[in-house]
């Protein structure tokens, strides 16, 4: 009996840890997964000559990884403007 205590304790514990998400709804998970894909189409569409949309999932992945490695390029050669040949 006390074992079964125990493990209910320890359940409740790992329910209060780890809130349910809510999938449904305006504000569920679901819709925001939605706006993130229409919002990363309309990002990738910008730069691709291919609609996103039509692509397959491994298609998609590997834009999103091309296009974050092409910005972080970019990010990583701009440089500070030199000050009387001095950076900062």
């Amino acid at each position: 009996m006390d074992r079964e205590k125990e493990i209910y304790a320890a359940d409740g514990r790992l329910l209060e840890a780890a809130r349910p998400k809510e999938y449904g709804g305006a504000k569920g998970i679901e819709a925001k997964r939605i706006a993130s894909y229409e919002d990363s189409c309309i990002a990738m569409s910008q730069h691709l000559s291919r609609d996103p949309k039509k692509m397959t999932v491994l298609e998609y992945h590997r834009a999103i990884r091309m296009l974050e490695r092409q910005a972080g390029a970019v990010k990583n050669n701009t440089k500070k403007p030199r000050v009387n040949g001095k950076s900062d």
